[in-house]
């Protein structure tokens, strides 16, 4: 079971990789890529299965791909292209294996499924092994499970993770995954423990996998020593490791509406609750991100102002709907979509907030809703300067986000409520970064 405390090394952990742009803005251009190659693995694996292209055609291709443009999942080595390799060229009876893989790869429709698709594989290949049929160094069947599962996530991106060695070794190191050495059932643990980490983390599957790799290259061990002060707005997350030590600030919302060096502390929570009171008054429902619903600000408790589950009109893409649901405060006008997204970035990277809006972007580009970045004054010049970054004015996403400061909102809020009459009020307290690239 995961326990609080590692929980908050991981979100210390995703705090430090989020301000690591080199890190960011490299794992941000290769998912737009993944975006585009995954639909495209998605057509191949399909004519794969109705039988328009036989095991050699499906080796060959699959072969040449992963090697060039299907880099990006990393999938050419002796798990991968490799593996298959072994299956088409080493096996007698091309028969048998086509008919293993059609029943493998698509989709398990549930859990229980699922394992019995990879088991009924892996006992094929396990009973070749044991009629010396092939040399065992030409068959591992421990190499299946991390083949399946790339086939399995292409399909449903956050049910189905990849067994990369990456996210093995960072959360064996962590002790949220322990292995047996089985290979079947060390990947449905593993699968088990990696949604249930990226959920409670209120991470999609590809960042929970990105800060598996920042983990591993900076060469980080052991779980963090959290720290709160009772009297101090901060807390103190300390990473042990190879690392040198990292403080991270965390606000701590039992503080709402202290005075601090002679200014009023404004909170995450307490904005979010702001904006949930507007998109009631403006006709609209709410949805608060589902990890922040149990925060209170002044006696008031965020979940008391939203929806309960998120209504399936709101964007078509699975992965799009993983994406706006985890948004801070969404404003929606019943079977007509979204009124408007906000993200607060408190004490967050700016980079992060505006990421998972290129995400949400490049997965839905004709979206029609407006965006927004709410954040302090003195953190606007920064979302200027990340808006002004090629990879966001590239897919035009300064003309979608506009941004304002929470001390205007705060400033606002009574005349807004007493006198807008409809969502688009907001867009009076907004900027926008004008185009920077000569296209």
């Amino acid at each position: 079971m995961t326990t609080q405390t590692q929980i908050e090394h991981w979100k210390a952990l995703y705090y430090e990789m989020t301000n690591d742009e080199t890190f960011m803005q490299y794992q941000m251009e290769r998912d737009a890529r993944r975006v585009i190659v995954r639909k495209q693995m998605l057509e191949f694996l399909n004519q794969y299965l109705s039988g328009e292209i036989d095991n050699h055609q499906f080796r060959a291709g699959f072969q040449q791909k992963t090697a060039a443009e299907w880099d990006v999942f990393g999938l050419k080595g002796f798990s991968g292209a490799m593996f298959l390799n072994m299956l088409v060229n080493n096996l007698p009876n091309q028969d048998e294996v086509a008919y293993q893989l059609h029943a493998t790869l698509p989709l398990p429709k549930d859990i229980e499924s699922g394992y019995h698709q990879l088991s009924s594989f892996m006992d094929y290949l396990k009973n070749l092994l044991r009629m010396g049929l092939t040399p065992k160094r030409g068959l591992q069947p421990a190499h299946a499970p991390f083949f399946v599962s790339a086939w399995w996530h292409l399909q449903n991106l956050e049910d189905w993770p990849i067994y990369y060695i990456s996210a093995r070794r960072a959360m064996t190191a962590e002790e949220v995954y322990l292995p047996t050495n089985e290979p079947v059932e060390d990947y449905f643990v593993f699968r088990e423990s990696f949604v249930t980490l990226s959920e409670m983390l209120g991470l999609k599957t590809w960042e929970l996998e990105h800060l598996c790799v920042w983990r591993e290259e900076r060469g980080i061990s052991g779980t963090a020593t959290i720290t709160y002060e009772p009297d101090s707005l901060t807390a103190t997350a300390t990473i042990d490791g190879n690392a040198a030590a990292n403080n991270l600030e965390v606000q701590n919302d039992e503080v709402d509406n202290q005075e601090l060096a002679g200014t009023v502390d404004i909170t995450h929570t307490q904005v979010q609750l702001l904006l949930a009171k507007l998109g009631k008054k403006l006709g609209c429902d709410v949805w608060i991100a589902s990890n922040d619903r149990n925060k209170s600000w002044d006696g008031e408790r965020l979940g008391d102002y939203s929806l309960e589950t998120l209504p399936l009109y709101i964007v078509a893409d699975p992965q799009a709907q993983r994406i706006v649901g985890l948004i801070d405060v969404l404003w929606l006008k019943s079977n007509r979509g979204v009124a408007a997204a906000f993200e607060v970035e408190h004490s967050t990277s700016i980079f992060s907030g505006l990421l998972r809006m290129s995400d949400l972007v490049t997965l839905q580009p004709n979206i029609a809703f407006p965006l927004y970045i709410v954040t302090s004054t003195t953190r606007i010049a920064e979302v200027k300067k990340q808006l002004a970054r090629p990879t966001f004015q590239y897919l035009d996403l300064h003309k979608r986000c506009g941004f304002f400061a929470y001390e205007e909102l705060i400033r606002e809020f009574d005349n807004i409520m007493r006198w807008a009459r409809t969502s688009d009020a907001i867009n009076s307290l907004a900027e926008y970064v004008p185009d920077i690239l000569d296209r």
